[in-house]
């Protein structure tokens, strides 16, 4: 039930805007975090090996120990920067980001109960196979969307965006989405207004000039 709350609580904080200072549900996060970085100090001083070294192996057999300390330690840093006017909003993607891990780690409490244990121990092992698809899939992909990419502009200039242009039109497309050839680029929104897509496409690749980003 408690971190029911703090998902809740935390939840709001990513949701609203972010204030200036914290507000109270912000600090009850931040208390309920440091909270559990102590007791994960606290498990690896308890340890049965006198070794430190052996004390953290021991520790971290237990996967979710690590991943809880490392989020803990990202909230952290999201904290910092959060609180820092000028890097405020770098803090708050860190916080929007790290959320995504706690909600996961419901997983780990669902793991415990004798009907829905099971299935999420299933959904483990149905995840570590559908890799070596997803392996299969992004050769496929690669294949065409290179080919694609190559056939229709032959003159592009060197630059990072070559990769997104491989992946994601030809990712859309297998996800059954309908790309809005109008402007150049697609995505799930446009707002330029005067590229051609009418507003239409899925996402516009070039800013209100009509400049491609």
């Amino acid at each position: 039930m408690a971190y029911m709350v703090f998902l809740c609580f935390y939840t709001y904080v990513v949701l609203v805007r972010l204030p200036p200072t914290p507000h109270w549900t912000e600090y009850y996060v931040i208390a309920y975090i440091s909270t559990l970085m102590l007791e994960k100090f606290r498990q690896v001083i308890s340890k049965e090996p006198h070794d430190l070294m052996q004390k953290l192996e021991v520790w971290a057999e237990n996967r979710w120990n690590v991943s809880d300390s490392v989020c803990g330690l990202m909230f952290l840093v999201g904290l910092v920067l959060r609180l820092q006017v000028r890097v405020r909003d770098a803090g708050r993607v860190i916080y929007c980001t790290n959320i995504i891990y706690w909600y996961l780690k419901i997983l780990e409490i669902l793991s415990s109960d004798k009907y829905l244990g099971p299935l999420v121990m299933m959904m483990g092992k149905m995840i570590k196979q559908m890799a070596y698809f997803v392996i299969l899939l992004l050769v496929v992909l690669m294949s065409f969307g290179v080919c694609r990419q190559a056939i229709l502009n032959p003159d592009e200039e060197p630059h990072w965006r070559l990769a997104r242009h491989i992946f994601f039109q030809v990712g859309l497309w297998w996800g059954g989405v309908v790309v809005e050839w109008g402007c150049g680029g697609v995505g799930l929104w446009c707002g330029c207004g005067g590229c051609g897509c009418g507003g239409m496409g899925l996402w516009c690749g070039r800013n209100e000039a009509g400049v491609e980003l």
